[in-house]
């Protein structure tokens, strides 16, 4: 998984998201959208070839150190 670029996870009811997902390190586009997401692990902020993160639709609290 880690040559993914982009991946489209909207309308699945996820609710956690794992440290694992630092191993993604080519990944581009990242759709969350519209999940159960309360937290997202400090470990997002690995994802150097992100450009486009979409995670409206969520129930977020806060965005780890170093997300903005």
């Amino acid at each position: 998984m880690e040559n993914v670029e982009k991946l489209w996870l909207r309308y699945n009811k996820i609710t956690t998201i794992s440290s694992e997902i630092s191993r993604l390190k080519n990944v581009k586009m990242l759709d969350l959208r519209d999940n159960k997401i309360v937290e997202l692990p400090p470990e997002i902020g690995e994802l150097a070839s992100l450009s486009i993160f979409l995670i409206s639709g969520n129930h977020l609290k806060k965005l780890p150190e170093g997300l903005i």
